[in-house]
């Protein structure tokens, strides 16, 4: 009886920890694989300006999706620069991720900061200004080349 009761402490303790992980890694429509980046579900509306199909089909990328990005963002900060701040590198920015169908390729909208958003976590966020502190991108994932790339404006 005592070996039961061990058992069943130990299964409910592991069903307590799967559902933990379940509530933190995917908290009102994304998921937050680390502290700076943040995956949009498809089901989550969210603001993106880089798509003039309001209607577009979306999809929720992988953590390995959003990895290549990040990949391909830095490849394109080392080969374009940063203006006046070379050493700028993408791990530098709080970045979000919303998957796109873009004329029938996956395409993923990547908006980011280098200050933590207050609504980080609900929607993507449009300062205005702020330089290289801001940018939006938009990447063909399945090509694995930059479709657009904007820094906000400087003031």
């Amino acid at each position: 009886m005592t070996l039961q009761w061990f058992t069943v402490k130990i299964v409910a303790r592991c069903i307590a920890f799967i559902g933990l992980y379940n509530i933190t890694s995917n908290v009102s429509g994304q998921v937050q694989p680390d502290t700076k980046r943040v995956i949009f579900l498809k089901e989550t509306r969210i603001l993106c300006d880089l798509i003039e199909d309001t209607a577009a089909r979306r999809f929720t990328p992988t953590v390995g999706d959003m990895d290549r990005v990040d990949s391909l963002l830095g490849q394109y900060f080392i080969q374009k620069g940063t203006g006046n701040s070379p050493q700028i590198t993408i791990h530098d920015y709080y970045r979000q991720f919303a998957g796109f169908w873009v004329n029938g390729k996956r395409c993923i909208f990547v908006n980011a900061s280098c200050i933590y958003p207050d609504y980080f976590l609900q929607n993507t966020y449009y300062p205005r200004g702020g330089g290289q502190c801001y940018f939006r991108a938009m990447v063909d994932l399945d090509n694995r080349k930059m479709v657009r790339f904007y820094f906000n404006a400087p003031k």
